[in-house]
């Protein structure tokens, strides 16, 4: 549903209703970019883009972007239990899991579909991810092994680097805890 001051939009997240609604905020128009069972929406910086996991009813899920106007859909990844994490700043790489046989794998692909690889990564459970501003890094907080100890994990996006966890910036905002 719109904002009142016209900034943005609410939407429901988690809530199975079989399809994905964009609203445009100029028009005030409506339609419904996926007619499947769409979940995990995920919005480019820019706002022209769009993530998220279909559910297809059979063993595996679906990871698609598109347009926000429905265009250009493409299919970005299929496997057992996709979580859509973040586009990168500028919009031309994806982050997602897979946590398929209980076993949690981090990825990273190109919005075209092509350049999937996976990141190698220690963590349990990851409760977000985000890109760093210079596309090359990207963050994520989640658990190890302790459920009660979160931790942020600093990720090389092409995997080439080691994991840095524990981080603390200068302004305090990235903490071990």
């Amino acid at each position: 549903m719109p904002d009142p001051a016209g900034k943005g939009i609410y939407f429901v997240s988690g809530r199975q209703s079989s399809v994905l609604t964009v609203y445009h905020i100029p028009t005030k128009q409506s339609f419904d970019l996926v007619a499947e069972d769409a979940t995990n929406p995920v919005l480019s910086l820019d706002g022209r883009r769009v993530a998220y996991v279909v559910l297809t009813g059979s063993e595996n899920q679906e990871l698609w972007v598109s347009d926000t106007d429905g265009k250009n859909r493409i299919k970005l990844a299929t496997a057992a239990a996709l979580g859509a994490l973040d586009f990168s700043p500028d919009g031309s790489q994806f982050l997602f899991n897979d946590a398929e046989k209980g076993r949690l794998r981090l990825y990273v692909v190109k919005t075209d579909g092509s350049g999937l690889h996976q990141i190698p990564w220690s963590g349990t459970y990851i409760r977000w991810g985000t890109w760093g501003r210079d596309t090359r890094t990207f963050y994520l907080s989640g658990n190890e092994n302790d459920p009660k100890k979160e931790i942020i994990w600093k990720v090389a996006a092409d995997g080439s680097r080691g994991l840095s966890r524990g981080l603390r910036s200068a302004d305090g905002c990235f903490a071990r805890w």
